[in-house]
């Protein structure tokens, strides 16, 4: 999945648990990902560069 992906979800409210990018589209409620994978942190950086940075609480990682 590449990070424009990733923005959009995470603007419409996903949100990355235990390993897993959550979202309603997704056929299962998720997608495997890791905070390490290289499009999550492009998407992260994008989502800081137009002021909606990531929020990191109890392993959860999401936008406000």
């Amino acid at each position: 999945m590449n990070s424009e992906k990733i923005v959009e979800l995470f603007l419409d409210n996903a949100y990355l648990e235990n390993y897993k990018l959550h979202h309603p589209s997704f056929r299962k409620g998720w997608r495997k990902m890791d905070s390490s994978n290289i499009s999550f942190l492009a998407a992260e950086k994008k989502l800081r560069k137009i002021g909606k940075p990531m929020n990191r609480e109890n392993g959860k990682y999401f936008v406000i």
